[in-house]
């Protein structure tokens, strides 16, 4: 937790008024994952989970700052508390000693995208080339299916490659896939259907909150967003 100070030069002249005015700050780290977190989108537009985040720290009055890393950079910051905490973050008994978990933010579907015509069900049992991010800890569903997998670099090209048949399936999850498929409409006949799907939050490094005070105050904003239809708004906006 940072302070940010703001002075009051008045003050030394108006007795009663406070010499400084301390208000507190964040700072989380983001990793790169339209459309939840995109620190340079074409659009401006800066993700859902963002869009969520400032709005519920702005609610409770604090100051909300983020910086963007790879992920496994980003999670050894907020582990040390270099950072205050993840924009968004999975759960794992293993994370549970590092962060202190908020309540839901959202969920993420994991499944296939498939041409318009085929069976999905077909795709994964019959040897097919199947394309999935290089990486992704999802890439080990593969393994216990009858399929080829082909590693990418790039949701966006896998997508394409899918679009003019070089691969007969991507594996991926929902709201990327679903969200690049918007943006790029020369990308056609291509449907999704979803295997299994996980809820994640956003994570407070226990090096930096020693208690659930913050997260407690944070879990009460964010129940106001849900509640007063702010939290579907900003999830509507890229849908």
């Amino acid at each position: 937790m940072r302070k940010f100070i703001y002075s009051l030069l008045i003050s030394a002249f108006i007795p009663g008024v406070l010499a400084a005015d301390e208000k507190e700050a964040v700072l989380f780290a983001c990793n790169e994952f339209p459309p939840q977190k995109m620190e340079n989108s074409a659009d401006g537009k800066k993700g859902i989970d963002v869009d969520i985040l400032e709005a519920v720290f702005q609610d409770i009055n604090i100051d909300f700052e983020i910086r963007y890393y790879p992920w496994k950079r980003a999670l050894q910051l907020a582990q040390n508390g270099s950072v205050d905490g993840l924009c968004s973050c999975s759960y794992t008994k293993e994370r549970e000693q590092y962060f202190h978990y908020t309540e839901k933010m959202g969920d993420v579907g994991i499944g296939l995208f498939y041409k318009t015509g085929k069976s999905p069900d077909n795709i994964l049992d019959n040897g097919n080339r199947i394309g999935v991010i290089r990486g992704y800890a999802l890439s080990r569903d593969l393994v216990k299916k009858n399929v080829e997998k082909v590693d990418f670099n790039d949701d966006l090209l896998a997508l394409r490659i899918l679009n003019v048949n070089r691969i007969e399936g991507f594996y991926s999850y929902r709201d990327t896939g679903l969200y690049l498929l918007r943006k790029n409409p020369l990308i056609k006949d291509i449907k999704y259907k979803e295997y299994h799907s996980s809820d994640y939050f956003s994570c407070f490094s226990k090096e930096t909150f020693n208690d659930r005070s913050l997260v407690n105050k944070f879990n009460k904003g964010l129940k106001k967003l849900k509640e007063n239809g702010e939290y579907d708004k900003i999830l509507n906006e890229y849908r």
